[in-house]
């Protein structure tokens, strides 16, 4: 931005000289036309057709000076407008860029936080079911069935099969179960 502000500068200070060489050259032109329309001021007969041309000159001049002071200003505003233009499209570049990144780390946050839940919820729906099976298992350690299988064996701590099974949707209050049901059927 300090190079095209450089630039812009040194666009304005050219113009600047520019127009100040005009100038002089405007007031040389003048001082000139002053001189003769002095001359001619002391001759009767040329007096008018002097004042005319001086007329004339200085029309010109101005006209001259308004068109280059012109032509200088849409130099400085188009090389301006080049820089700026430039400059803009490499901050857009940026500020897209930078936009990219901080999407994609939120979409990696969201992405992540989804795939917790999940998995936290797949473990708590397992332990969930197998809070029966558990519960059984320290019922069974407390109070085990023994059993002995044939004559010679030793007897073995058993536990019944039905206590063992795990929870399934039917277990839950008709309520939730139909909550359950509805969401996939």
């Amino acid at each position: 931005m300090l190079a095209a502000i450089r630039a812009a500068g040194q666009t304005n200070i050219a113009a600047i000289n520019d127009f100040a060489k005009l100038v002089q050259t405007s007031k040389d032109a003048s001082d000139a036309d002053c001189k003769k329309l002095a001359d001619l001021l002391a001759g009767a007969k040329d007096v008018t057709a002097g004042a005319r041309e001086a007329v004339r000159l200085s029309k010109m001049a101005q006209d001259q000076t308004i068109f280059e002071t012109d032509k200088a200003v849409s130099r400085v505003a188009e090389n301006m407008a080049v820089q700026l233009l430039s400059k803009s499209q490499k901050w857009l570049v940026l500020k897209q860029t930078e936009y990219n990144r901080k999407f994609a780390w939120r979409m990696g946050f969201t992405i992540a936080g989804v795939a917790l839940f999940l998995i936290s919820s797949g473990y708590q729906a397992r332990v969930w079911q197998d809070a029966p099976a558990r519960e059984a298992f320290a019922r069974c350690a407390d109070n085990a069935i023994w059993v002995q299988i044939g004559a010679a064996a030793r007897p073995q701590p058993a536990c019944r099969l039905e206590d063992l099974t795990p929870r399934d949707i039917a277990d839950l209050p008709n309520s939730a179960a139909n909550w359950f049901t509805g969401l996939f059927w």
